[in-house]
Formats: C-alpha cells, structure tokens, sequence
C-alpha cells in the first residue's frame, strides 16, 4: 500500500543517486492527498493498537524492544503528520512492512509445516530486512541529519528553514532522537536474525523445527 501511495505523488526520491532528497522537504508543508493521509493514518492506528497488543499477549524475550519501538514509530507519525514531514514518514513505512510482510509469511509456512519453505522465506527475509531498515533507512536518516543543513546552505530561502531555525531545530532534534531509536532496535532485531541463520548454517532444519529465536518468553532461561 505504501509504494502505491508513493507512486501516486508528485514526488520522488532515489535511494541510489549522491543528489539530495529534496523531495522530501520541498513545498513546506506538503499537500496531502486523500490517499497519502488514509494510508498514513491507517498506519498509525496499526502502530498504536500493536502497542496495545503487545501487553495483551505473553510477553517475549523482545517486549520491551517492541514496545519502544512501536512508541517511537507512532510518536513519529504523530509529530510528522502535525508539523508537515509525512514525506520523511510515508516513504520509511514502506521500508518497515516489507520486512514484515515476509516474516509473517514464513511464520504462517513455518505453522503450516511446509519445510523447507519456511526457511527459504526467511532467508529471503534476512536479505530484505537488512536492505530496506539498516541501508535504506539509515539513507534517509542521513538525509534528515546533514542534508536539511546542506540545502539550506545552498538555498538560505528554502523552506524559510534559515529565518526560522529556531523552530526547525526543534524539529530536527525530535526527528534524530526517535530515527536513532529505530536504528538501534533494527540492528539489535537483525543480531537476532543472523543468530538464527547460524543456527540454521550448523543445525539444518532447526529454523523448522524450533521456530523464531524470540519465541520464548521472557520468563524462560535464555538457551540459544
């Protein structure tokens, strides 16, 4: 849904090119479609209710990651989508479902007990994760860092950033503060994620047999 809406707007960025995503800045605040605003919103309700869901479930060995990054996730969308960044948002949620989209689908295989597909799912998965949240993601978090600062160099009268720095720093320091959360708590899920495909490496089939490596809760020794 979120390449979809992305694909629908006016604008676009290149994760590949050395320019500058000017994009995702330019024209402050940035007119919203109907389907840009439903998509975000829907999301949001998504990351709120998981938070939620979270403390309803039995807690895995991972709860408290989830839980920060899931407040982190919806405080982002709700100061993005108050202050005018929902270009910065609507293009780094895209980079959080791939992910999971294939995770839940290997998951649901790995129910099913259709081995070995569960595993070639999670390999595919692995690959993708580290992609989009630790090569795209930290991109764009470079582009909130040094780039906003580098365009307002070049044009002093780009988004009145350099008249109303005071504000804008505010804004910038929020952003840095919550993206770093998301990039620290991707790396620890992908330490994760590597453990389990050495498992794999020097136990094949134990990603079939055993599962996901944060399937214990929290109250279990942890054994792996």
């Amino acid at each position: 849904a979120g390449i979809a809406v992305i694909l629908h707007e006016p604008w676009s960025v290149d994760f590949f090119s050395s320019n500058y995503m000017i994009d995702l800045y330019d024209d402050f605040p940035p007119p919203m479609t109907t389907w840009l605003r439903n998509y975000y919103l829907s999301e949001l309700g998504f990351y709120l209710g998981s938070s939620v869901y979270l403390n309803l479930e039995k807690r895995r060995k991972d709860y408290m990651q989830f839980l920060v990054h899931h407040i982190a996730t919806g405080l982002l969308m709700i100061v993005s989508f108050a202050i005018g960044y929902v270009r910065i948002g609507v293009l780094i949620l895209p980079l959080h479902d791939a992910g999971d989209i294939l995770l839940y689908g290997a998951k649901a295989v790995h129910y099913l007990g259709w081995a070995p597909f569960d595993t070639a799912l999670f390999v595919v998965f692995m690959v993708v994760f580290y992609v989009t949240r630790l090569l795209f993601l930290p991109r764009v978090v470079f582009s909130v860092i040094f780039e906003t600062f580098l365009i307002a160099a070049d044009r002093p009268d780009f988004n009145q950033w350099t008249e109303y720095w005071h504000v804008y720093i505010i804004h910038w320091v929020v952003f840095i503060i919550l993206l770093s959360v998301l990039i620290v708590l991707h790396s620890f899920w992908f330490h994760l994620i590597v453990r389990m495909a050495h498992r794999e490496v020097t136990n094949p089939g134990s990603t079939s047999k055993e599962g996901d490596i944060r399937s214990d809760s929290e109250d279990d020794s942890d054994d792996d």
